[in-house]
């Protein structure tokens, strides 16, 4: 830029610049297009997502959260069309050519990535809150199923506002339900974009899960207009994690794609957990009260979480003398939490009857080893007597070791950040066969899943197994999820043992009996779910059975009609594992009655249930014609990805397919992605079909063909792609070692497991 003089200190000045963008892939971000259908119309509309680095490539500007600036957005649209964006319309001119000027409000101060807009035909409802104008704005046919999420955006912003105890800054709050949006949703100030899934609820069509998940998101994305809009994080500088999915909180930001990386949902989950662990400490109300007062401190500024916790470490002198941190600065408790990798692990010996000592220590899964010279300050919360409600705390600092007296379980309702390991799980192992429900669901989840990564790091052996056997007595989705994904894992490494099958069955089908009801019942959807997609995969007759004729009785009623209409009698919750398990192990013509109707189904969120039962699908020929929807423009964005999570995480019968049909997939994607390298979609087709092939492979036939399927990788992948298959392969390896390396002793103990069933040693 060249002046034609010197610019003046504490003057302003104002840059005019000629600039244009293109309009992208829902992928890349920015402005994309994105389309749907009305009868046999393709209709378009144009929608923007920033986060988190995209704003840059919509308009020049310093795209960074701390460099934050008011806005006034002018679009000039087609006529017949709406603009939306963060705040109100300011005004609407007429142009010449059938063109419309729309002119917004000024935004308040805020950052590049909540920028929104939307160029749109779509229709709205409307309500109010208090002098706040709520509108959710859908295609026509989604419309109707737009009221519940509108009610709910009021209750939201109801509890915000009375729990921060401020008012929701802006005039209008708008919620845009997408097909094509490449995060679940969008926090945009104003103007939430929302995948449909995270939108839509109807009560007769849709499953508590599906309630669940509105439910979630809506509160989720409302919530950062005040923390995250209100007040946003600064990116800092202080240490990056590059070997562990559990991340620095406060990691330097170097590149473009180290944005990205600050936007993982590890760090979603490890923020959520410390939040957490740190409100259990302080108290509720007292958590509260340090927060408004600390977003009221900070409005429209930016923050780091030194911030957060010297506005606690503040509080506490001033309104707590007895300091919960044991006299400790808020700011020192938690520098570690927020600047190192990985979390602890509590580790419990057992000293006599009455006492057991603590101390912590920070285990490596990558290398199996522990580290040294790595501590937290660490709230371990533990409970003296299982059937009280009331919590302790004792601090572990450094590598000390801390004596306890009559403790009964730590980290009963995981409020604390780490894992906990036992050198002796018999105390636990008897509450929960003489009664479980001592320990609540959290609880027992929680225990089950780090028993089991104990186990594949080398930690424990059978003990897991044993202790899984007080499962036959469940009741509730989380122990039961925890137990089938690891079940999967035995029965990779020991593929159709009879007496691993029996072991999953003696815990498995006697729930499963419970929950069986009848088809049509919404009770206990989501453990069914589970139960059925496993235990049929597991090819239980009596699970077979029930899939098959709720599918049969299915095509009989529902011929000639939609799959969203009244004559599915199938609970919204069980479809997709009905769907599935009836594709996998039904006749052929179930495929093509299923693929029929997801072809002419108009509710999407019916769609979403028909497709991974599509997958289900265990010929060739069927898949690949699977591969042609995803290949073209007829399937929406999240269902082109969820193919290749859902395949490769459950589906393993494809892979011989996938293997022989590579180069005819892979060919025209590469060539296709050679031509424009910014295809985000077929770099995720190509990225995701990869890293499928290399995922674990169950059979001593894949093995073989995955060796083929090397060579080929090498003859056509370009040599970025196959940077990504070496890495893959090796992730493979270390997977395939962590499952098969025990083999023998899982092998001895589920035959050691029957015998002692047969002589009635076990109930």
């Amino acid at each position: 830029m060249i002046v034609d003089g010197l610019l003046k200190a504490g003057r302003n000045y104002t840059l005019y610049l000629r600039y244009a963008t293109r309009i992208h892939h829902a992928l890349d971000g920015g402005v994309f297009l994105a389309s749907y259908s009305v009868g046999n119309e393709t209709r378009y509309h144009a929608v923007t997502q920033m986060q988190a680095q995209e704003a840059r490539r919509v308009f020049p500007c310093f795209d960074e959260p701390s460099f934050k600036a008011v806005f006034q957005i002018n679009v000039i649209h087609p006529t017949g069309t709406t603009a939306i964006s963060n705040t109100d319309v300011y005004s609407k001119t007429a142009l010449k050519n059938s063109w419309t000027k729309t002119t917004f409000e000024v935004t308040p101060i805020m950052s590049t990535y909540l920028l929104a807009l939307a160029i749109t035909d779509f229709g709205y409802i409307e309500d109010r809150y208090r002098n706040v104008t709520l509108r959710v704005w859908a295609m026509p046919d989604a419309l109707p199923y737009c009221s519940y999420a509108l009610k709910l955006m009021s209750k939201a912003l109801q509890f915000y506002e009375k729990y921060f105890d401020i008012p929701y800054p802006l005039s209008k709050l708008d919620l845009y339900a997408i097909r094509e949006l490449r995060v679940n949703a969008m926090e945009n100030w104003g103007m939430i974009t929302a995948r449909h899934r995270y939108v839509l609820y109807d009560q007769t069509f849709s499953s508590t899960t599906d309630k669940a998940q509105v439910d979630m998101t809506l509160f989720h994305e409302i919530a950062h207009m005040w923390f995250g809009n209100l007040i946003t994080m600064t990116l800092p500088s202080f240490g990056r994690d590059d070997t562990r999915q559990l991340r620095i909180l406060n990691p330097t930001i170097r590149t473009d794609n180290e944005v990205l990386e600050g936007f993982n949902i590890g760090t979603y989950y490890k923020g959520e957990a410390l939040v957490r662990m740190v409100k259990r400490v302080t108290g509720e109300k007292f958590f509260q009260r340090t927060m408004q007062h600390f977003i009221k401190s900070h409005m429209y500024d930016n923050v780091v979480s030194e911030n957060l916790t010297n506005a606690l470490t503040r509080a506490l002198e001033k309104y707590d003398h007895n300091n919960p941190f044991d006299g400790m600065a808020v700011t020192d408790v938690m520098q570690p939490w927020t600047h190192q990798k990985g979390f602890p692990t509590i580790m419990v010996k057992t000293i006599n009857e009455t006492t057991m000592a603590i101390r912590q220590a920070s285990f490596d899964g990558m290398t199996k080893k522990f580290i040294e010279n790595e501590t937290w300050i660490v709230p371990v919360f533990y409970r003296e007597d299982f059937r009280s409600s009331e919590q302790k705390l004792v601090w572990l600092k450094d590598n000390k070791t801390v004596l306890l007296n009559n403790v009964a379980i730590i980290n009963p309702n995981f409020w604390g950040y780490y894992n906990v390991f036992y050198d002796n799980y018999d105390k636990l192992k008897e509450v929960l066969f003489k009664d479980h429900e001592l320990l609540n669901e959290t609880a027992r989840k929680m225990l089950l899943l780090q028993m089991f990564r104990f186990q594949r790091n080398e930690l424990l052996t059978t003990e897991p197994l044993e202790l899984s056997l007080y499962a036959r007595k469940e009741s509730d989705e989380g122990p039961i999820n925890v137990l089938c994904n690891f079940f999967q894992l035995y029965d990779i490494a020991i593929p159709n043992n009879p007496n691993l099958r029996k072991y999953i069955f003696h815990i498995l089908v006697p729930v499963f009996e419970r929950v069986k009801i009848d088809r049509s019942q919404r009770d206990h959807e989501q453990i069914r779910k589970i139960l059925l997609l496993r235990l049929c995969s597991w090819e239980y007759k009596n699970c077979l059975d029930y899939v098959l004729s709720a599918f049969s009785l299915l095509k009989d009623e529902c011929q000639n009609e939609l799959l969203s209409s009244t004559c599915n009698k199938i609970a919204p919750g069980i479809r997709q594992a009905v769907y599935s398990m009836a594709v996998k192990y039904g006749p052929p013509d179930n495929f093509d009655f299923l693929f029929k109707k997801y072809k002419i189904e108009k509710r999407l969120t019916e769609q979403e249930k028909i497709f991974p039962g599509l997958i289900g699908t265990r010929d060739c020929e069927q898949f690949m014609r699977i591969m042609e929807l995803v290949d073209s423009d007829t399937t929406d964005l999240s269902s082109s990805m969820f193919l290749w999570s859902y395949q490769a995480g459950n589906h393993d019968n494809h892979r011989p397919c996938l293997y022989a049909k590579a180069e005819q997939l892979l060919k025209p994607w590469i060539e296709a992605f050679l031509h424009n390298m910014k295809d985000k979609k077929l770099k995720s087709l190509i990225f995701g079909m990869i890293n499928t092939m290399y995922r674990i492979p169950t059979t001593e036939e894949n093995l073989k063909l995955l060796d083929k399927y090397d060579i080929l990788m090498k003859k056509i992948l370009p040599p970025p792609f196959f940077g990504i298959t070496r890495e893959s392969r090796n992730v493979a390896k270390k997977d395939l070692h962590s499952i098969f390396g025990k083999k023998e002793l899982f092998e001895k103990y589920f035959e050691n497991f029957v015998k002692r069933l047969e002589n009635g040693q076990i109930n």
